[in-house]
């Protein structure tokens, strides 16, 4: 049984993709980062029209469609994490997450604590100096 697993396995090699694979999942993972990204500007942009008009955010065409797009932007994360690597995915989240949480407060119009600035600089600095420890892909 033992055998069956590792000669249906390719002999324990790990196969690498190639490069026109690597080159779609890093695209899709770049534009499911960007999705996900503005979905935290526009569900907050629709949180305050909504609280503005004295409504629910549910009724708020701007928050739907930042949770549709969070939805989109999930489902090409799951397939650019199928496409390539993880260390080569991962980082992009990172990175844009802390991008647009600045534009969120900037969107929404408020200040963004010290605290905030902090956290998302040293996320940042973690991203790229992370990346000399990936291994080769």
């Amino acid at each position: 049984m033992r055998m069956a697993v590792g000669a249906a396995a390719g002999d324990g090699a790990a196969q690498s993709p190639g490069p026109a694979a690597v080159s779609l999942g890093l695209s899709v993972a770049v534009v499911s980062s960007l999705v996900n990204g503005s979905t935290f500007v526009l569900q907050k942009k629709g949180i305050v029209r909504a609280r503005g008009r004295g409504t629910s955010y549910l009724t708020d065409i701007v928050w739907w469609s930042g949770t549709i797009a969070m939805a989109l932007g999930q489902i090409g994360n799951f397939l650019a994490y199928t496409a390539v690597p993880t260390v080569l995915v991962t980082p992009l989240g990172s990175a844009w997450r802390s991008i647009w949480v600045h534009f969120s407060f900037l969107f929404a119009e408020r200040k963004i604590e010290y605290s905030w600035q902090a956290g998302m600089f040293a996320e940042l600095c973690w991203v790229c100096c992370s990346h000399h420890s990936f291994p080769k892909v």
